[in-house]
């Protein structure tokens, strides 16, 4: 019989929730120095979520001021996931969605937004490696085509290699 023997990382419960948390964790750091504020005008951290933003009921003590006070956020989504492609390994199509506010009437919220991106692209264009992970050199920024000011969307299209999965006969 053939038996599944996992790469090390793999065998340590390294999954695509690792890969997100990993860069919910990278995010938060990168853009810790940086200003922002949310809807009640105080200034706030940048906070990331796994594949969606959370749940809010009238009733939810997750946040004060419940969905209200979201702002600013991002989402780190996993689009795709193949294992054991020809060509590339193990891949990961990671969407990650920033949202900023900012009433700046000279559209500041924008050029925040951009910042944060371009930070995120720096950041793996320098050093691709996360952990037991690697990105691909392409990515792609994407925003928002309405306006939608004072709340400014923008997102990080990225491919992620994800540790092999390797067979031993047993």
């Amino acid at each position: 019989t053939c038996g599944i023997l996992l790469h090390k990382q793999w065998r340590d419960n390294v999954t695509i929730n690792e890969l997100q948390q990993q860069l919910i964790d990278e995010i938060v750091h990168i853009t810790s120095e940086m200003s922002m504020t949310g809807k009640d005008g105080e200034l706030k951290e940048l906070r990331g979520y796994r594949q969606a933003i959370p749940v809010f009921t009238a009733y939810s003590d997750d946040l004060e001021g419940g969905g209200d006070n979201l702002f600013p956020y991002f989402v780190v989504r996993a689009d795709s996931i193949t294992y054991h492609s020809e060509d590339d390994g193990n891949t990961a199509r990671i969407m990650i969605m920033f949202a900023i506010y900012d009433e700046d009437p000279g559209q500041r919220g924008y050029y925040t937004l951009t910042s944060i991106m371009e930070r995120v692209v720096l950041r793996f264009q320098k050093d691709p490696v996360l952990g037991p992970f690697y990105c691909s050199e392409k990515m792609a920024l994407q925003y928002q085509e309405d306006d939608s000011y004072p709340q400014f969307f923008g997102g990080i299209e990225m491919i992620w290699h994800m540790p092999d999965i390797s067979r031993e006969e047993t």
